[in-house]
């Protein structure tokens, strides 16, 4: 038998090169999906909307803890450009059907996402869609909760505020907002 015939191990372990660096979420090529998205509209052509959304949630959350499958295949690590690919997704994907913010929550990945807006960390963009996703999240109850049981909700927020571009402290602004409409922020 030569190597990949009925060989699912060796499949499993191919890739073609060129696009070996290419952030890759539940089988689809995120890069490409924004740029359909950005140009025709909102693609619905994802043949399961909430498993991709799932794993992408899993996967802004931790890299590491999604469990890639021969079908459904998930590579990339967090860096800048995979990072603001992955986000600009989870946007477009809350725009196009707003009841998906509540699986942000759901999956865990309030916390981790919040996490994303420490400045110096990461760059503008990227700081730019995590505060952007959070607006879009800010009327699930569950997400205001989320970030307010952390100790240092507001600190990441006030310190953009200072250090954000102009651009950013107006979305801090806007989520600080929608914080301290939660009567369990004091």
């Amino acid at each position: 038998m030569e190597a990949g015939e009925a060989d699912p191990d060796a499949a499993a372990k191919f890739e073609y090169t060129a696009n070996k660096q290419e952030l890759q979420i539940h089988g689809i090529f995120v890069r490409v999906l924004n740029k359909r998205t950005m140009t025709d509209g909102y693609v619905t052509d994802v043949a399961d909307t909430d498993s991709y959304l799932r794993t992408l949630l899993t996967w802004l959350a931790d890299p590491e803890s999604v469990e890639p499958t021969l079908r459904h295949p998930t590579r990339g690590v967090h860096s800048a450009e995979n990072l603001a690919m992955a986000l600009q997704s989870l946007v477009d994907l809350i725009r196009a059907k707003e009841e998906r913010a509540k699986m942000v929550s759901q999956h865990g990945a309030t916390l981790p996402l919040f996490a994303l807006i420490a400045p110096g960390l990461w760059p503008a963009t990227v700081h730019q869609l995590v505060l952007e996703t959070l607006q879009l999240c800010g009327a699930v109850p569950a997400v205001v909760e989320d970030i307010i049981k952390s100790p240092d909700c507001l600190t990441a927020l006030c310190c953009m505020l200072r250090a954000g571009t102009q651009e950013n402290q107006k979305r801090s602004l806007a989520v600080l907002g929608i914080l301290v409409r939660s009567p369990k922020i004091l």
